[in-house]
């Protein structure tokens, strides 16, 4: 629509007009759009839904890397023996073979975040695995379970907006 009143805007103006003048009414025209029933309204275009596409799909990523950097910072500190790690997981009382073993389900889930084929079920396997970690801050070290929480929150919405993805893609 915008790329005809365009045209239309160019062929309209006359050559004697000024370029000033033929950029406003350029401009002007560019900012008008008609509506199915043919009212004119001053509004600016509407976004297309490529466009509207686009910007959701930037918005999965940005929120992907952002869940996937701290959850993989967690997954390598309980990998590589962080002392901070260790005394959590000897607070926890199930031995240290869990620290290991979380840490590698932690990094995982990371990497799978930004691998758009599994992404959605690495959010899935993240919000399984911040489950755990809420009820253990509540039961076991009676301590907040905000920042469990908040990760699972987002893996929830990653989860979601994939799988919504994955529909729209196999349906058209």
């Amino acid at each position: 629509m915008c790329a005809r009143l365009t045209t239309m805007a160019h062929r309209l103006a006359p050559a004697s007009t000024s370029g000033m003048a033929r950029l406003r009414f350029s401009f002007v025209a560019r900012q008008a759009t008609v509506d199915p029933a043919g009212d004119e309204s001053g509004g600016a275009p509407p976004i297309a839904s490529d466009e509207r596409e686009l910007v959701a799909t930037v918005a999965l990523w940005l929120l992907s890397a952002l869940l996937a950097l701290p959850v993989a910072m967690g997954g390598v500190a309980k990998l590589t023996g962080e002392q901070q790690m260790v005394d959590l997981f000897t607070d926890i009382g199930a031995g240290q073979w869990l620290r290991p073993l979380v840490g590698v389900l932690e990094i995982a889930g990371a990497v799978g975040l930004v691998v758009p084929r599994v992404a959605g079920l690495a959010a899935g396997g993240l919000i399984l695995l911040m489950l755990g970690a809420v009820v253990t801050n509540l039961v076991v070290l009676g301590t907040s379970p905000v920042l469990p929480l908040v990760f699972m929150a987002l893996a929830v919405v990653v989860a979601v907006r994939r799988r919504v993805q994955a529909t729209s893609r196999r349906t058209g």
